[in-house]
């Protein structure tokens, strides 16, 4: 009897973790090349990130885009001349979409 009422039980909790999984968070990492000094690339990046209607949100080299409680970051690294750039959202493969929204202001008309 107590086989069988711990395989009922096994099986009862196997089925609940399958009909509601967990929610999964997802990250981006990339870069855009930029060679220039920080200074030039921190107002490339405010300039034309404004310009397309966000709201940066700049912390020494680095520049946050908040969407909710989801973020994208722009870094400038002038010693290797890029412009590195992460994200962060709360839902399964959505931090490259979101990501590349900033990418690609900043890559249009460069």
């Amino acid at each position: 009897m107590r086989g069988y009422l711990a395989g009922g039980l096994f099986i009862v909790a196997a089925a609940a973790v399958s009909i509601n999984p967990a929610a999964a968070a997802s990250a981006c990492t990339g870069w855009i090349d930029f060679p220039g000094t920080t200074r030039e690339c921190l107002d490339f990046v405010l300039e034309r990130t404004r310009q397309a209607g966000f709201k940066p949100a700049p912390s020494g080299d680095t520049v946050f885009f908040w969407f909710g409680n989801n973020v994208v970051t722009t870094r400038c690294i002038s010693s290797k001349d890029v412009l590195a750039m992460s994200a962060y959202h709360s839902r399964n493969n959505s931090a490259c979409p979101l990501q590349d929204r900033i990418r690609k202001v900043l890559e249009d008309n460069r």
